[in-house]
């Protein structure tokens, strides 16, 4: 039986941040209008909720090496504990 604990809130977390960060800018983002540049590389302004979204997208997808860490942690930890 799975619980609610601390350990599947973390795992929940992180499958939620590999959701972001596998997000592509080209097929997905930009035709949605949620990218911080235009087509001609000129920055653009969104109302502020959107642009902080935006700026968290930026920032897990410019993550991607810890994610893999982490990732690779929990994979082991399952691996050895369960």
């Amino acid at each position: 039986a799975m619980g609610f604990s601390l350990w599947t809130l973390m795992k929940a977390c992180l499958l939620c941040l590999n959701a972001v960060a596998v997000l592509h800018e080209g097929r997905f983002l930009r035709p949605q209008g949620w990218t911080l540049k235009d087509e001609n590389g000129y920055d653009v302004h969104h109302p502020p909720l959107k642009q902080r979204a935006i700026e968290l997208i930026n920032a897990v997808q410019f993550a991607r090496v810890p994610l893999i860490f982490a990732n690779t942690f929990i994979i082991l930890c399952e691996m050895v504990l369960w």
